[in-house]
């Protein structure tokens, strides 16, 4: 499993406790640009 999260979102809101709930849970996940 791999969470990938989009570093342009608008509203931010949308995305910024997914890293919290990744480390919780153990999944890794990263931040692409572009």
């Amino acid at each position: 499993k791999l969470v990938v999260i989009a570093h342009d979102v608008d509203p931010i809101e949308l995305v910024v406790w997914l890293p919290t709930l990744c480390k919780k849970m153990g999944v890794p996940y990263c931040i692409v640009k572009g």
